[in-house]
This record gives structure tokens, sequence and C-alpha cells, in this order.
């Protein structure tokens, strides 16, 4: 079973139980007792075990599922320097992408930046899988780097709601083969 079920498993039982309890002390509060401090000494301690229980879940949880997080690697070079820097600025409703066309197999570096608001540049392969992101922000310039193991035509979208035309925010990376 994939990490991200165990997690969303985990969460899920955690919630059930944390409901339970919310019903369990309701019920219970209507019967109101004469001497409440045995009742708060109890409580006290059910929450403190509720909140190391909790937060110790919450660190297995993200144990488990970090190191499958999308994306291995892709802020830093695969090599010591990189074959190919690709300039990106977004603009609404557009990419400038220079030069768009790159070479399969060699490292290339996105420096991607924004002329006016933010904007998140998504490289997609051929089956709408998203392979490589990052945010392109006014004033700062990001990188991303990447090597294309096949070619074809790697489309890009706008992955940050940026205005009205967001959606029509498209464009392309084409990689060709490595000459051999």
């Amino acid at each position: 079973m994939p990490p991200e079920y165990v997690a969303g498993f985990v969460f899920l039982a955690s919630v059930i139980v944390l409901g339970a309890g919310f019903i369990f002390s309701a019920r219970a509060a209507r019967h109101g007792p004469d001497d409440y401090e045995p009742i708060h000494h109890t409580g006290y301690r059910v929450r403190r075990y509720w909140f190391v229980g909790l937060m110790a879940l919450g660190l297995i949880a993200l144990g488990l599922t970090l190191p499958h997080m999308p994306y291995p690697l892709v802020r830093e070079p695969a090599s010591a320097t990189p074959v190919t820097v690709v300039h990106v600025t977004g603009q609404q409703w557009y990419w400038t992408i220079s030069p768009s066309t790159v070479t399969a197999g060699q490292v290339v570096e996105f420096e991607v930046t924004s002329k006016d608001v933010n904007h998140d540049f998504g490289i997609y392969d051929a089956n709408s899988n998203i392979v490589g992101q990052v945010q392109a922000m006014p004033g700062v310039t990001n990188h991303l780097y990447m090597t294309f193991k096949k070619p074809g035509t790697y489309p890009v979208r706008c992955l940050e709601l940026c205005g009205l035309d967001h959606t029509l925010m498209t464009s392309a990376i084409i990689v060709k083969p490595a000459k051999g």
C-alpha cells in the first residue's frame, strides 16, 4: 500500500477517534458532577496523551511520506554545470521561453521569473503527468534543474491562479533527440 494511503488512513482514524472523544465528552457533560477536581485532573492527563499521540502519528506520517514527494533533486543540478540555460518569464497570460528547444539527456537549468504577478511554471509529459514545477515571482529568479530522458513535446502550464485568462497560459518545451 502506498505511503500516501497509509497516511490518509492514519489521519482518518485519528479524526474518527477524535470525533468519538468529542461525542463522549458531550454526553458525559450532561450529567453535571458535583466535584470537578477529579475530572479536571483526568481531563488534563487525557489531553496531554492525545497531544503527544497525535504529534507522534503526525511525525510518523511525515517520515513515511516525505521521501516519496515528487520531483526529487529538481532544485539541484545533476552535474556541475547545466548544458542549457532556458530563460522563462511569465506574464499575464503567456510564457516567454528562450530557447524553447532542448536536447534529451542533457541537464537543463530553467531560470524562471515573472513580470507582473505570481505564476507557477509547470512542465508536463505526454501523459499529462507533471514532471517539473517552480514558482515564477516578480523580482525573483527561481531555478529548476531537469534532464529530459525522452524526446517530444512537453506542455507548459501555469499552476497558480493568476487572473481571468489563467487557463490560456500555456506553452511547450520541445525536446529533440540526442545526437548519437
